[in-house]
């Protein structure tokens, strides 16, 4: 028993002595993938999401220089829809009768929170090549969506959606400090529910805001999301 406490501290001794607690601050492009960036309508479960970006910050704890480490992130990850998700619902209102609609479309905010491990290898004098995996709670929110001209007026409300995921990338690490980075992000399908409704305008006698209720309807469905994020950043 003396000879394991002996161990531990000791053991404890060289993390206090090697470790390196820090900060680092990153930003990048989002590059949609699979279902979350397709813009077929034939896919359930299909995103429409364009490219986007995102920012973060992230805590490591660094047993050492060259070896396992862990790390807890936050970012904020954004993507606008894509132009033909836009050019799609055109072509529909055209094909009902309604022209000219000025559609404000909705955009994807996420706020994934990150914990997981990593490890260095050096690779070269003042190179290091980082990697990372883990786990990912993600807070979803999409804004809403609006479309109107002088005959019809349509809104959209979606709900915001707390789901699980996996993160897996690496970094290239120069000086110690500075690094360029790639990492996917894969979710469970998110759950999304989607309020509508349905504003008629009588052009005669020039009346608006005369709401039908049978036009107003909400309907459940599913979200695959998945991107890449290829970006800069600096420790702190």
């Amino acid at each position: 028993m003396r000879i394991l406490a002996v161990i531990m501290v000791f053991t404890l001794s060289v993390i206090r002595i090697h470790a390196q607690y820090r900060f680092d601050g990153h930003a990048g492009v989002v590059i949609p993938t699979g279902f979350y960036a397709s813009t077929s309508f034939e896919d359930q479960s299909a995103g429409g999401a364009a490219m986007g970006f995102n920012i973060g910050l992230q805590y490591t704890f660094q047993v050492n220089k060259e070896g396992a480490g862990m790390y807890l992130g936050i970012d904020y990850v954004y993507n606008s829809l894509s132009s033909e998700i836009e050019d799609v619902y055109d072509k529909f209102y055209t094909q009902n009768g309604y022209w000219n609609m000025t559609q404000n479309l909705f955009e994807y905010h996420h706020f994934p929170i990150s914990l997981g491990f990593n490890y260095q290898w050096p690779l070269y004098p003042e190179v290091q090549l980082v990697g990372q995996a883990g786990f990912v709670f993600d807070f979803l929110v999409a804004s809403a969506y609006s479309a109107e001209n002088y005959k019809l007026k349509v809104d959209q409300h979606y709900s915001s959606d707390i789901g699980l995921g996996l993160k897996g990338g690496l970094r290239i690490l120069y000086q110690d400090q500075y690094f360029v980075s790639t990492e996917f992000y894969v979710f469970q399908d998110r759950n999304v529910s989607v309020e509508s409704s349905f504003v008629y305008r009588d052009v005669n006698l020039h009346e608006s805001n005369k709401i039908y209720p049978e036009d107003a309807f909400s309907f459940d469905g599913k979200l695959s999301v998945s991107f890449l994020n290829v970006g800069l950043g600096m420790y702190f």
